[in-house]
């Protein structure tokens, strides 16, 4: 069965994404965009995906690419910039930088987070978007949302939630990924 990574994700849903690294944004933003997707990426200093390799890959296939990507550094500039989206995106992604938390005590950090993922949370179900959360961190209130666990493998990754397991393998030169499972 061909599968696309975007689609084990459901709508209006927002997801953890537990494993940053591991978890291949580059090709989820890629198929993405080939689909004809709007996405939305939201990031301080810390990003584990290659933006310029995936919009060099990108630019091969396609001319149109709908990809916002917009940087904040402080809590106050992540909760302006999810006031500003006006537009539908299909995904919005918001990566956590734990630098930008660094130097606050646990309750503060809270506190802020909980105030990122509230606004992310609006968006999605008024728009019906899929949303990810990449954080490596534990957050107890974040215990409610799927989370994505990912493991690379030599040919590929697993990817596992729920009771969902998804087995991806790498072959070259195709852009989608088949799920040999069946799943």
């Amino acid at each position: 069965m061909l599968i696309r990574l975007y689609d084990i994700f459901d709508y209006g849903k927002m997801y953890i994404i537990k494993n940053p690294d591991a978890f291949p944004s580059e090709r989820l933003l890629v198929e993405s965009q080939l689909a004809g997707m709007n996405d939305y990426l939201i990031m301080g200093n810390y990003t584990p995906t290659d933006l310029r390799s995936s919009y060099n890959m990108i630019k091969k296939f396609k001319n149109n690419i709908k990809i916002t990507v917009r940087r904040g550094f402080t809590f106050y500039q992540i909760i302006e910039i999810l006031k500003e989206l006006k537009n539908k995106y299909d995904l919005l992604i918001y990566y956590f930088d734990p630098i930008s938390y660094s130097d606050l005590r646990n309750d503060e950090k809270f506190s802020l987070i909980s105030g990122i993922v509230n606004g992310m949370l609006e968006y999605t179900s008024e728009n019906n978007s899929i949303t990810l959360f990449f954080s490596s961190y534990s957050f107890p209130f974040l215990a409610r949302f799927p989370y994505i666990l990912t493991e690379k493998h030599q040919n590929g990754y697993t990817i596992k939630y729920g009771d969902r397991i998804y087995h991806f393998y790498y072959i070259p030169g195709q852009l989608s990924i088949f799920d040999f499972d069946g799943e």
